[in-house]
């Protein structure tokens, strides 16, 4: 078994090196350890080339991180894909770990806990989505959707490189919610393994201005309400859904579509808030359900509309 690692990189000079640095202190090495610079503007490019050999470079015309995902695929050689972004760290036993897992020719993709940490908070994803797993082996998830749907990070995920082929890579046209929507494609293909074993510390430093996605949500509610609505679309769109599938996506659908709704009405655009209106109360597995949700969140604002659309507590990634 081969494991490439994928690190898209764009004008993070100064974090990118402990990124590569934790990946070549590995116990159990990768293969290989593909760095695709998106077109940085600082001095990146000087800081890769000190690696030398190491890593290998790829460099390209800005894109954004999902066109740098896609070209680090497509340059990979390894059976395995293993994603970590540029300003966060993966702790010594990360590969060792995945390899310990593997040997169920089933499954195609590995997903691990990892510590989200920020100014004044540190915590675990898989616990904060209220999911736990053996530490010291992974278990076998048949029917990953509704974990997958939970949120997850790319940087403890690794998959094998035929089934992200498979899925097509990563949307290009998706500036948020790229990482949901072809987690959401791998989720349809068959088993994964999940493991609470921590192997990644995500970290959230400051940005240059206008970098961090977090910021452009703030911005631009209506575009990420309508990308996350689109994500879900898209899935409620899949032939090979079982029936207890659809109905949780037919649910997350209504809510990113009511979700939208709100945000064209904070922003002054009531009439652009009719259409998603309406198609969420059809969308909704119970319209009479949804039709008393929407009503409510009209009337009572965007507070009360985050409680009844059940949002979690989140950590935003931002480009990578």
């Amino acid at each position: 078994m081969r494991i490439s690692v994928v690190i898209p990189t764009y004008n993070r000079a100064a974090a990118v090196r402990e990124a590569i640095a934790s990946v070549l202190v590995q116990t159990r090495p990768a293969d290989e350890i593909l760095v695709v610079d998106d077109g940085s503007t600082d001095h990146t490019a000087e800081v890769l080339a000190d690696f030398g050999d190491r890593i290998r470079v790829i460099a390209q015309p800005n894109g954004g991180v999902s066109a740098a995902r896609n070209a680090g695929i497509g340059h990979a050689t390894g059976d395995w894909l293993a994603f970590l972004d540029s300003d966060d760290v993966w702790l010594p036993h990360r590969l060792a770990t995945l390899a310990r897992d593997l040997g169920d020719p089933r499954v195609g993709v590995h997903v691990a806990e990892m510590v989200l940490e920020g100014p004044g908070y540190e915590e675990l994803l898989l616990s904060l989505r209220g999911l736990t797993f053996p530490q010291d082996r992974a278990d076998r998830v048949d029917h990953p959707l509704a974990l997958v749907m939970s949120g997850l990070s790319l940087d403890a995920i690794a998959c094998r490189r035929d089934w992200m082929l498979a899925a097509g890579g990563f949307d290009t046209t998706l500036r948020m919610f790229e990482d949901l929507d072809v987690l959401t494609r791998l989720a349809l293909q068959g088993p994964w393994l999940f493991t609470s074993e921590v192997v990644c510390r995500a970290r959230r430093i400051v940005e240059p201005p206008g970098l961090a996605l977090t910021a452009e949500a703030a911005r631009n509610e209506v575009r990420t309400k309508t990308g996350l609505a689109r994500v879900f679309g898209g899935l409620a769109a899949e032939d090979g859904l079982a029936p207890t599938e659809r109905r949780l996506v037919r649910g997350a659908l209504s809510g990113a579509l009511l979700g939208l709704a709100e945000a064209h009405r904070k922003a002054g655009e009531p009439t652009k808030a009719v259409s998603p209106l309406l198609r969420s109360i059809s969308t909704h597995p119970s319209p009479l359900k949804a039709a008393a949700k929407a009503t409510v969140a009209l009337l009572l604002g965007s507070g009360r509309l985050a409680a009844l659309t059940g949002r979690q507590r989140g950590f935003h990634r931002e480009e990578a």
